[in-house]
């Protein structure tokens, strides 16, 4: 007997469903007998059997609810940073067309799947991976390569989608803006180039510092003569002895 991943996917999805409902409702029924027991005999003067268990059982249960939930919450946090890079737009359910056209594609048949995805694509709007094999196996530069970028760029596959819009720059087509933002930051990211490297620039060596002459008819102070290696002094000054 073969192994379905999609059926064993689905069955794992439904046992945890089935696992959350009753330990979350088993959750509501210990917390009711608690604040029940706690109300009729008093939470701190009733004894153990009355009190203790239901707290018991909230506690483990509690810790049974955690444990079935975290995965969901924890894909739930996750999903608004890899969700647009990695998922599709709608469930890739594997009807007959498409099983038909990925043997092909497996086959290494191009023409015959490209022009499969081209029809399907018409009985199929909505499925994004007839859209992408067509995209895959089109001749590059073709009219069929730039219908297949167009429809690939209309979901919200990230990689796909910056894919579709690297084509289509190629073809020489600016296409629109994304109706996501997710997926407009990531083509912004990848669209954006380094900065090019400064030249060094080039400063001219001098072997030897010009001397600067002085002009002899700028009188200095008398406390800069001495410095300036002038004997003058200022006009109207007393020579010191």
């Amino acid at each position: 007997m073969s192994h379905n991943p999609i059926s064993h996917g689905k069955e794992s999805e439904m046992n945890m469903l089935i696992l959350r409902v009753v330990f979350g409702l088993g959750f509501v029924w210990a917390w009711h007998e608690a604040v029940i027991a706690s109300e009729s005999v008093g939470l701190y003067s009733g004894s153990f059997p009355y009190v203790g268990l239901p707290m018991i059982a909230m506690l483990f249960l509690a810790v049974a609810n955690a444990v079935v939930w975290a995965p969901a919450v924890g894909a739930w946090m996750v999903s608004p940073l890899t969700g647009s890079y990695l998922r599709a737009s709608s469930s890739t359910r594997r009807n007959r067309m498409l099983r038909a056209l990925i043997r092909m594609d497996r086959r290494g048949w191009r023409h015959r799947t490209t022009w499969g995805a081209f029809f399907s694509g018409w009985m199929h709007p909505a499925e994004p991976e007839i859209f992408y094999l067509g995209f895959q196996n089109a001749s590059p530069g073709s009219g069929l390569q730039r219908y297949f970028a167009r429809r690939v760029y209309q979901f919200q596959h990230g990689r796909r989608c910056l894919e579709a819009y690297r084509v289509l720059e190629s073809l020489g087509e600016t296409p629109p803006p994304h109706r996501e933002q997710s997926i407009n930051a990531i083509i912004l990211a990848c669209r954006e180039r380094p900065a090019p490297s400064r030249q060094r620039l080039a400063i001219p060596v001098f072997e030897e510092v010009p001397q600067m002459s002085r002009n002899t008819a700028i009188r200095l102070p008398r406390q800069f003569a001495h410095a300036a290696g002038s004997p003058r002094s200022v006009p109207g000054s007393v020579t010191p002895t």
